[in-house]
């Protein structure tokens, strides 16, 4: 998995390329996330539009970053899920408590 970080007005997005799964695609992010929020950048946008597949360590991830971000006090978006990203969310039941939107800029305006 490739995973490309940028700041947009104190924003962290997180645009991700691959799988999503067990091993060094969730340990990577996992990383990549935790110096983020060390850091105090704990609005977060993950760009999921090429994530094609998402395993329950990609899922356990992306829950603990969003309970991370918000608990202190900032939020997680996800943007573009593919199909079947956005059918593994909602069998686990993440679509009511996980933002999901369409487009970036929307995802970003919403954690202004």
């Amino acid at each position: 998995m490739d995973i490309h970080i940028h700041q947009q007005d104190g924003i962290t997005i997180f645009r991700m390329v691959g799988d999503l799964r067990r091993g060094d695609p969730v340990d990577d992010l996992k990383q990549q996330i935790d110096d983020a929020v060390a850091r105090g950048d704990v609005k977060v946008v993950l760009n999921i539009g090429q994530v094609n597949m998402i395993d329950s360590s990609g899922i356990g991830i992306i829950v603990r970053a969003h309970t991370t971000s918000v608990q202190r006090g900032g939020g997680l978006r996800l943007v573009k899920p593919s199909k079947f990203a956005l059918q593994t969310l909602k069998i686990c039941g993440l679509l009511n408590v996980l933002s999901v939107f369409d487009e970036e800029e929307p995802a970003i305006d919403s954690l202004r």
